[in-house]
């Protein structure tokens, strides 16, 4: 009776880290996806990371992954020497899988360019709304979130800070990084920072049955 209580809940815990495997390589590509179609209409704005990313990129060279882990990375390492706590396994995962997915997406050349206004605003509302997604998703695997979340959440605890304030702010300063280096500011970027949370909240609740909970 031991052996088969034992067997179950190892095929338990089997089945709940298949689910959150699933959650988070297929959120992370989503994620990536959403990110590609914004980067191939560039010059109507990108999510503010990604501006970022896309000046260091276009700067210095590299490709855009390789800079979304660089950039992620320093985010992790920052929350750690501030407050001294190591992120989940998930927060790395993430800006690795995430990386990676993008530069495999525009190294392909999977998602065609476009060039008619209509099909450009389309791939930047497609865009805004899969990153929103693949992280509802991704989350729903309780296993972390994205580097640059992680560092908000982290900080606000800490110090007792507005989460959403933080955000905004870190944002911001990833906005003027790429200005400064004439990155993508754009009328999306603006759309992106006033929507994005209101849409990954909504998709959360909704996809709360997906939610793995527990280590």
């Amino acid at each position: 009776m031991a052996d088969k209580r034992l067997l179950a809940v190892s095929r338990s815990a089997a089945a709940a880290w298949g689910r959150r495997a699933a959650l988070m390589i297929g959120g992370a590509f989503i994620i990536a996806a959403g990110s590609v179609l914004m980067i191939k209409v560039s010059h109507w704005g990108l999510h503010p990371y990604d501006v970022l990313e896309y000046a260091l990129t276009d700067r210095f060279g590299l490709s855009f992954g390789i800079w979304h882990w660089i950039v992620g990375l320093t985010m992790v390492l920052l929350s750690l020497v501030l407050t001294g706590r190591l992120p989940r396994f998930g927060v790395f995962l993430e800006f690795f899988l995430v990386g990676g997915f993008i530069d495999v997406l525009l190294e392909r050349g999977i998602v065609p360019d476009v060039q008619q206004t209509a099909a450009e605003l389309m791939y930047l509302l497609a865009g805004i709304a899969l990153v929103s997604l693949g992280t509802a998703l991704y989350m729903s695997a309780d296993m972390g979130a994205g580097p640059t979340d992680w560092f908000s959440l982290v900080i606000s605890e800490k110090w007792g800070l507005s989460f959403g304030l933080l955000s905004i702010a870190t944002e911001a300063l990833a906005v003027v990084g790429g200005l400064l280096l004439h990155g993508p500011v754009q009328l999306g970027t603006l759309l992106f920072c006033l929507v994005y949370g209101p849409i990954t909240g909504f998709l959360l609740k909704k996809l709360a049955w997906l939610r793995v909970s527990g280590e």
